[in-house]
Formats: structure tokens, C-alpha cells, sequence
């Protein structure tokens, strides 16, 4: 992989990230209208309710 990005930028003139940052979250089924979000805070409270 290392080799793969020092090609691609000493060679193409690209910068490709080669990771992604992934999470994972458990949630009650239950809980309704969070909001999801991928940049800032990952999750907005303020329009969930309860089914």
C-alpha cells in the first residue's frame, strides 16, 4: 500500500487516501428521528422520539 500511494503521488500527481475512518453504533430500534451526520458530531438528538 505504501508503494502503491508513493507511485500514485510521486508518478500520477494524485492524492488518494488509502483508509477510511469507520464506526459502528448499537441503537434501540425503538428510538425514532436521530439524525445522522458525516461531518461535525456524528448524531443530531434533538428530533428523536420514542415509537
Amino acid at each position: 500500500m505504501h508503494k502503491a500511494e508513493s507511485y500514485l503521488v510521486k508518478e500520477q500527481s494524485a492524492l488518494v487516501p488509502l483508509n477510511q475512518q469507520v464506526y459502528s453504533v448499537m441503537q434501540n430500534t425503538e428510538l425514532k428521528g436521530i439524525q445522522h451526520h458525516m461531518v461535525g458530531g456524528p448524531f443530531t438528538y434533538a428530533t428523536a422520539y420514542w415509537k
